[in-house]
């Protein structure tokens, strides 16, 4: 499948389904820990979270609002993530993050790598906005 046919599929499914990921995750616990939970609790203190292809933003649920920015392609899921959350997100491609160098303290990406394209773009965008160290 072309990369082009591959985002439009992509595209349909988040408008026809925003959140259909997250309400499937959420039921895999253990110890009542669903994997959301788990993932922001390995996030150090302090400092800027950027969550590549967020979703609707289940990880903000568990994080500070003033340290979290979600980034997602899909408008549906991001109106689904203000509309649950209140939190700050960015509409805009994983192969193009609108962030400055150096400028994120961490990046989570929960469930968004194995269906961004090009992946060597988007592994290139987060090594690119996270800080040394971070």
């Amino acid at each position: 499948m072309s990369d082009q046919a591959w985002r439009s599929y992509l595209e349909r499914f988040h408008a026809e389904a925003p959140g259909v990921t997250e309400r499937m995750l959420v039921r895999a616990r253990d110890d009542g820990v669903d994997p959301y939970q788990w993932a922001a609790a390995a996030v150090p203190p302090g400092g800027l979270v950027v969550d590549v292809a967020c979703g609707s933003a289940p990880v903000a649920e568990h994080l500070p609002g003033d340290r979290y920015v979600g980034v997602d392609r899909s408008a549906a899921e991001l109106a689904l993530a203000v509309q649950r959350i209140a939190t700050r997100v960015v509409q805009a491609d994983a192969a193009a993050l609108p962030f400055a160098d150096d400028s994120a303290d961490t990046v989570t990406c929960l469930m968004g790598l194995m269906v961004t394209q090009p992946l060597e773009s988007v592994q290139h965008e987060i090594r690119r906005i996270l800080r040394p160290g971070g």
